[in-house]
């Protein structure tokens, strides 16, 4: 089987895909497969021809274009099979308020928030510690810890720098884990 290891991408998340698209490369040259990784930069134009070559593309990318579901949906346009989620769990999962709220609706527990829009003014907050974030990133990009009022602002102008929505959510004390599947 040929496969396309997509990875790279303009997001702030591109150093984080470049080593899962090498480390899934290595993997998969392990298992005797075809592959070849193909750095993309968020030109579709010019990078989209190129995967019509391969039987599978593997989408290593994180963030952006490559994780919201773009990619995804031009993919399935095209016939070109890929791993990961589809279209529509891509644009979701990517908004992180619009994934809580389907969340919070089907009665599951997740940590409360409050989501500011550029312009917005910081709420005072009666509690802490609370996580800032972009709302539309991962491998916490722009993830600030924060312990008490005085660092709130800068928190949050430092998580405006990636996306135009912020998320203030309830830290919640525990054991992080990451696991790649």
């Amino acid at each position: 089987m040929k496969i396309a290891v997509l990875m790279g991408s303009d997001s702030p998340e591109r150093a984080i895909s470049m080593k899962t698209g090498k480390t899934v490369e290595k993997a998969l040259l392990k298992m005797s497969y075809d592959v070849e990784c193909i750095e993309f930069s968020d030109d579709l134009g010019s990078t989209i021809p190129k995967l019509s070559n391969y039987e599978l593309v593997f989408n290593a990318l994180h963030g952006g274009i490559g994780e919201n579901g773009t990619v995804q949906g031009l993919l399935e346009c095209l016939k070109i099979s890929y791993t990961g989620s589809g279209v529509f769990a891509s644009s979701v999962c990517m908004n992180k308020h619009f994934s809580k709220t389907i969340v919070s609706q089907m009665r599951y527990k997740t940590p409360d928030w409050i989501l500011l829009k550029k312009g917005m003014q910081i709420p005072l907050l009666d509690y802490f510690p609370v996580i800032v974030k972009p709302n539309s990133q991962g491998s916490t990009v722009g993830l600030t810890l924060v312990e008490n009022s005085v660092d709130l602002e800068k928190a949050v102008g430092y998580a405006f720098e990636y996306d135009d929505e912020v998320l203030l959510e309830t830290f919640i004390s525990g054991r992080e884990l990451t696991v790649s599947i």
